[in-house]
């Protein structure tokens, strides 16, 4: 059988190496199965790390102030702004490498099988139903054995390079190996992360990063047809192409004229692809924004019509309350205007037989007849 070897690149992006966060792309469920071979923790202080006493010993050697490098605690800091650099534009020094590397593609070693729709996933997804989304990944796993054999093949070239097997990676600081098998749709892949240094350098710092003397050292050149560090990748790529021979796969060429294109064609077609995987990575971000947004939108206004939907219910129950207080007011009123004529009545008429000489009993207000009744 025959597989492709690819070996791309991205930006940078330890986050999602190490998946401190849950990509739209991948499945949480099947997370658990990555493989992290190696992990520093925190690229930039792993870096800093190893670069700050050969900074802090050359200071120490330095007699005039204005030779002393000002980023002994922040070493990376200073490659990203140019400090310490040794070239500028296209050629400054960069912190970091983060290649992809897979054998085969989706439609023959992927996570899963043909029958699979990652446009139906998705939609699943977005409408937040996960439970259903991780059923229909299990149900469509590929359970096609070269699967597994492809990762351990994979597996066995990230511990190659962790553990500098033959010396073959001496000058390649490693931040991050880890395989990913949690991306339904795609293809089983090893991240990739690290720098390329240079020690034991007379002049400047003796030790630094410095792509093409760490690269160098390791016996790779430009050459018109690519450059030192794309002979590097193509190095792994070769080792890659050995492990499969203990399983009887051949490796697989495929867009046979690159190899005849100039280092410039290669590279104006390099950031061609970076760019477009850019403008796509920036239009799903936008799009899931856009939807977290939506979601964010419909819970305040629901939040918002209930609340509406309470104020109404506790205005209506005041009025019902106002009412009903003004019922019992009134009554009261009426009872006291009642009572209060009866006992005018009452006073008028004691008067009256008060004058006639009448005799008045306070209890039951009635009057005892005079002379003049009988």
């Amino acid at each position: 059988m025959k597989f492709t070897i690819s070996n791309s690149q991205g930006g940078h992006s330890e986050e999602h190496s190490r998946r401190s966060y849950s990509p739209f792309s991948s499945e949480s469920s099947l997370t658990k199965h990555n493989i992290v071979v190696y992990d520093c923790g925190d690229d930039r202080e792993h870096l800093n790390r190893i670069a700050e006493p050969y900074i802090r010993a050359y200071n120490m050697k330095q007699k005039r102030k204005d030779r002393m490098k000002d980023y002994e605690k922040d070493y990376v800091a200073a490659l990203e702004d140019g400090r310490a650099c040794y070239g500028t534009g296209e050629q400054r020094e960069k912190a970091f490498h983060h290649d992809v590397i897979q054998i085969g593609n989706h439609d023959n070693l992927g996570v899963t099988d043909k029958m699979f729709n990652t446009d139906y996933w998705r939609s699943l997804k977005r409408d937040a139903r996960y439970a259903e989304a991780s059923d229909y990944v299990k149900r469509h796993l590929n359970r096609n054995p070269d699967v597994k054999r492809a990762i351990m093949i994979l597996k066995q070239i990230a511990e190659e390079i962790r553990d500098n097997k033959d010396d073959k990676y001496s000058h390649v600081l490693v931040h991050g190996l880890t395989i990913h098998v949690d991306e339904p749709g795609g293809t089983p892949h090893l991240d990739f992360r690290y720098s390329i240094f240079t020690d034991n350098e007379k002049k400047g710092l003796p030790w630094r990063i410095s792509d093409h003397k760490g690269l160098q050292k390791m016996g790779y050149e430009t050459t018109p047809t690519q450059t030192a560090l794309q002979a590097f990748r193509e190095s792994v790529n070769s080792r890659i192409e050995v492990l499969m021979r203990q399983y009887g796969w051949e490796r697989e060429y495929k867009n046979e004229h690159r190899k005849h294109l100039t280092t410039a064609q290669y590279e104006a077609e390099q950031r061609l692809k970076q760019a477009e995987e850019l403008a796509e990575n920036i239009v799903q971000e936008a799009k899931e924004s856009a939807e977290i947004e939506l979601a964010h939108a419909t819970e305040i206004r629901k939040e918002a019509a209930r609340k509406k939907k309470e104020a109404e219910q506790k205005i209506k129950d005041a009025i019902e309350f106002k009412n009903q207080m003004e019922q019992l007011v009134c009554s009261e009123i009426g009872q006291r205007v009642v009572t209060n004529q009866r006992n005018d009545e009452v006073e008028i008429y004691r008067r009256k037989r008060s004058k006639r000489g009448g005799k008045i009993c306070n209890d039951d207000c009635s009057i005892e007849p005079t002379k003049d009744d009988k």
